[in-house]
């Protein structure tokens, strides 16, 4: 879920180049929407998004019983202490900048948390 239609479709052919099945929303109340109608089995989100930002989607997630276990990749346009700090704590489980977003990487970690259960790489 990113607000960014270019980082929305980068991330979108990375992750299906990767094998994913990938479902998009361009903010955090259309994500939502996403979460109670299809199975999603990670979410990467955008740091800073309209309607409901990642941090309140990713508090909404924790906050809920069936979902609240699912893998959260939170991704920011900035690279502060304060956003990774809080990324963590509301809830993400890896936090990652776009400044330096190493999409083969990320593609990487994904298949890892999938694959082991690990929450945190």
């Amino acid at each position: 879920m990113d607000d960014s239609m270019l980082m929305r479709t980068v991330l979108q052919d990375t992750l299906l180049e990767a094998g994913f099945q990938v479902f998009v929303a361009s903010d955090g109340v259309e994500a939502l929407e996403l979460l109670q109608k299809e199975t999603i089995h990670l979410i990467v989100a955008d740091l800073n998004m309209p309607r409901l930002d990642g941090l309140e989607l990713t508090r909404t997630i924790r906050a809920d019983q069936q979902l609240g276990k699912l893998p959260i990749i939170l991704i920011s346009a900035t690279d502060t202490d304060e956003d990774r700090r809080l990324g963590l704590l509301y809830g993400a489980n890896v936090f990652i900048t776009k400044e330096r977003p190493d999409l083969d990487s990320l593609a990487e970690r994904i298949i890892k948390m999938l694959q082991t259960g690990a929450d945190r790489l």
